[in-house]
């Protein structure tokens, strides 16, 4: 109520002002205010937490998972993933709260078997925003896999513990050892 009295006395008192002017063109004048609780909401919005940029792709019939460092602070994490290789991949992140080794995952289907963990997916890119766009294309170009160039950021609220970055696309996990541990503090 009051931030309306104020905009309302604003709106008065810059009239009153233009009419003294001795002109016949009217003045108008926009004032935004913003209160201390609007700003806070702004910048908690806008908080990715730490940054941790991943390279996913392959050299030969190796694939990788690398982030650019493999142990963070709790809490807010975005994942900044490009693939830099030529095939499509994915990127999931795993809770490992048994410790168990990175490549010890359940394999069926030549596959992790999400079945078996699915309440450990903390999170996957390829359905996050925003994605990151090579410059020669558009964000409609690409399907819900990310291919060469192509990326996607992925925020998420972790706790400390022990994690596995994988892209489970047939044969990448099991066969190509594309995964990789990460440790929250």
């Amino acid at each position: 109520m009051r931030l309306k009295m104020c905009s309302v006395l604003l709106v008065v008192a810059g009239s009153a002002l233009a009419a003294c002017g001795g002109s016949d063109s009217v003045s108008t004048q926009t004032v935004t205010v913003t209160t201390p609780a609007a700003a806070a909401a702004t910048e908690a919005a806008i908080d990715r937490g730490t940054v941790v940029n991943v390279q996913m792709g392959e050299e030969g019939a190796t694939f990788f998972v690398r982030p650019e460092q493999d142990t963070v602070a709790a809490g807010p994490v975005t994942f900044a993933v490009t693939n830099v290789g030529q095939l499509y991949h994915e990127f999931i992140v795993v809770a490992n709260p048994d410790g168990v080794d990175p490549g010890s995952l359940p394999v069926a289907n030549n596959e992790a078997d999400e079945a078996q963990f699915e309440a450990n997916i903390m999170g996957e890119a390829p359905y996050a925003t925003p994605p990151i766009v090579p410059d020669d294309h558009k964000v409609g170009d690409s399907d819900h896999r990310m291919r060469p160039g192509w990326g996607a950021e992925l925020t998420l609220d972790l706790k400390a513990g022990s994690y596995i970055l994988i892209c489970n696309i047939e044969g990448h996990y099991p066969g190509g050892k594309q995964y990789a541990p990460f440790t929250v503090t």
